[in-house]
């Protein structure tokens, strides 16, 4: 799962152990005075512990 900046991904790898994270850009919203801003991964799986990484992706503002 990922998630911060108001939006949120989740998904279930694949055979090979990959999978694509992809959140809706509407949801992620950064504040008019806010330039960058970062978002929480964590993976799950059964019979393991799990792996938890903050600031794991930064969102840095373009234009």
């Amino acid at each position: 799962m990922l998630r911060g900046l108001g939006g949120v991904a989740t998904n279930t790898t694949g055979s090979d152990g990959r999978t694509l994270l992809i959140t809706n850009p509407a949801m992620v919203t950064l504040g008019p005075n806010q330039n960058e801003g970062t978002m929480d991964l964590t993976i799950s799986a059964n019979g393991f512990y799990d792996y938890e990484k903050e600031d794991a992706v930064m969102i840095v503002r373009t234009a």
